[in-house]
């Protein structure tokens, strides 16, 4: 059994780390935590904390533009973090939206939702 563990550990190690943007409503941020804290090692966390849009004083588009050219634009793959709230989040339909619609910028990007 313990050679089974140090072989998963070593293709673990073996493995590239996805750059992973994580998308959710503030009050999930919690859960955020936990999944980076489980796929660490596995993932580089590219995902935008919130404080940063409640500091940002700027224009939507701006905040947009923001997180589509410096978070998604070379992330892998993004992960939507689905919790009671999350609809009500103006900010999770724009990830979502920059992760499909933008091919130059986010070429293999895929989109996964974990409730």
């Amino acid at each position: 059994m313990a050679a089974k563990r140090k072989q998963r550990g070593k293709l673990n190690q073996n493995r590239p780390r996805r750059k992973v943007f994580v998308s959710l409503h503030e009050e999930d941020g919690e859960w955020r935590d936990k999944f980076v804290s489980n796929m660490k090692g596995l993932m580089i966390d590219r995902s935008v904390k919130i404080d940063y849009v409640r500091k940002v004083n700027r224009k939507v588009e701006d905040i947009r533009r923001v997180i589509r050219e410096d978070y998604l634009k070379d992330t892998t793959v993004t992960v939507v973090l689905i919790g009671v709230e999350t609809w009500q989040r103006k900010h999770v339909d724009w990830e979502i939206g920059a992760s499909l619609s933008d091919p130059d910028a986010n070429p293999i990007g895929g989109l996964i939702g974990i409730v």
